[in-house]
């Protein structure tokens, strides 16, 4: 638990001497909201970014299943919103992947149930 917000799991850089070397988060990485999650047909994301909010850069979303494996999903970008259709994706864990000119500037998890 990061802050009173959000449940999630997180990392921490330890090194070897058991001091921390902190949390290295890039300066425009920005938090995002799946709903409905979990979803059956389709899904908002929504996320809180000045880089995509008239953005003149390549802004790309990708999705990929707990293997790693890139899925195929129609999906429509405006401002700072994602409406994603479930496609063909069978039932499962799905982690996004929001980038502005190549940077990654959110990833989140999206789940797919009936």
């Amino acid at each position: 638990k990061r802050n009173t917000l959000n449940f999630d799991i997180y990392a921490h850089h330890i090194i070897a001497d058991g001091t921390s070397a902190g949390i290295y988060e890039p300066a425009d990485f920005y938090a995002s909201k799946v709903f409905p999650n979990p979803f059956s047909s389709s899904a908002i994301i929504e996320f809180n970014s000045p880089l995509l909010k008239g953005a003149k850069g390549d802004v790309s979303f990708s999705v990929y299943d707990i293997l790693g494996k890139k899925a195929e999903l129609p999906f429509t970008i405006s401002k700072n919103k994602i409406t994603v259709s479930r496609g063909n994706l069978p039932n499962g864990i799905y982690i996004y992947e929001i980038k502005m000119n190549n940077n990654a500037v959110s990833k989140g998890k999206l789940i797919v149930a009936d």
